[in-house]
C-alpha cells in the first residue's frame, strides 16, 4: 500500500491541475466539434448554391426552348383546343333539354291521349340585333310527337293546350290526324324556343 506525503497544500494543487487539464481536453474537443460543424455547413451552403446556380440555368435553358417558334405554336395550338372546348361547353349548357319538352308536352297532353313517339333535335338560329348590329345565337329543339286519342276532339282540345302553351310555337297537326273521329292517330309538329325573342323571329 503506497503512502502519500505530499503535503495538503500540494494535494489539492495536483487535483486543480488534473481538472484543469480534463477541462482544457474538454473544451479542445469541443472546439474541434464546432470547427467541424462549421466546416460541415459552409460546404453545405457552397453545394446548395452550385445546385441554385445549376436550377437557374435549367430554368433559363427552359425559358429558352419554351420561346422557341416550335413551343410557340404548340401553345397557339393548346389556346385554340382550349377555346374550342369553353364553346363547346358553353354549347352543350346553352341547349334545350330534352326531358323539359317531354315534362311539358305530358303536362299538356289530355288524359283521353297517349304518346307513341317522341322525336328531338337541338337546333339554333343566329339572331342580328337591329339597333347594334350583334349577333347572338339561340338554341331551340325541333320536335315531332305521335300518339293516339280517344276521338278528334280529343286531338283538337290538345292542338288548343299547345297552340296556348308560351314556349311552344310553329304547332301543325299533319292532316291525317283529323280523319278518324275515334281512336284518331295524331302527328305534331312543333318548336320550343327557350329564348322568347324566338318567337318574334
Amino acid at each position: 500500500m503506497a503512502i502519500n506525503l505530499l503535503p495538503p497544500i500540494r494535494k489539492e494543487e495536483i487535483k486543480d491541475e488534473i481538472l484543469r487539464k480534463k477541462i482544457s481536453l474538454v473544451l479542445f474537443l469541443l472546439g474541434i466539434n464546432l470547427c467541424l460543424l462549421m466546416a460541415f455547413i459552409f460546404a453545405l451552403r457552397l453545394y446548395i448554391k452550385s445546385k441554385n446556380v445549376e436550377v437557374d440555368f435549367q430554368i433559363i435553358q427552359l425559358e429558352n426552348r419554351i420561346n422557341e417558334p416550335q413551343f410557340e405554336a404548340l401553345k397557339k395550338q393548346i389556346d385554340t383546343a382550349n377555346k374550342n372546348l369553353n364553346k363547346i361547353s358553353n354549347i352543350k349548357r346553352e341547349q334545350v333539354s330534352s326531358v323539359d319538352v317531354l315534362e311539358r308536352v305530358a303536362l299538356l297532353l289530355p288524359k283521353e291521349a297517349y304518346l307513341q313517339g317522341f322525336s328531338f333535335l337541338n337546333s339554333f338560329l343566329d339572331v342580328e340585333d337591329k339597333e347594334t348590329k350583334e349577333t347572338a345565337r339561340y338554341f331551340f329543339a325541333k320536335i315531332r310527337i305521335g300518339g293516339v286519342a280517344l276521338n278528334r276532339e280529343t286531338v283538337f282540345l290538345f292542338k288548343q293546350l299547345l297552340d296556348d302553351e308560351e314556349l311552344f310555337e310553329s304547332v301543325y297537326f299533319d292532316p291525317f290526324s283529323w280523319v278518324k273521329a275515334n281512336n284518331a292517330e295524331f302527328m305534331v309538329d312543333l318548336t320550343y324556343p327557350p329564348i322568347p325573342l324566338l318567337k318574334t323571329n
